[in-house]
């Protein structure tokens, strides 16, 4: 089952920014790749934008390269 996540309307114009929760991140100072939980649930994921991945993607989306780890810790955080 796909759940379509309607990313034409900005997390600014919901106020949900503000409401970002840390699931989990590697570094304890500075910016890395994060993934983040939104008051609905949804996650964000920050990391290095990926072009060249040979990946047909829709208008829209992208790719980003995060860390095997990052994933586990995501995992552990929201178990």
């Amino acid at each position: 089952m796909t759940t379509k996540i309607d990313s034409t309307v900005p997390l600014a114009a919901t106020g949900a920014e503000d409401d970002l929760r840390v699931v989990a991140k590697l570094c304890s100072a500075g910016q890395c790749p994060t993934i983040y939980q939104t008051p609905s649930g949804d996650l964000l994921v920050q990391g290095y934008v990926t072009h060249d991945a040979g990946v047909d993607l829709p208008e829209g989306e992208g790719l980003v390269r995060i860390p095997p780890a990052l994933l586990a810790e995501a995992l552990r955080s929201m178990a």
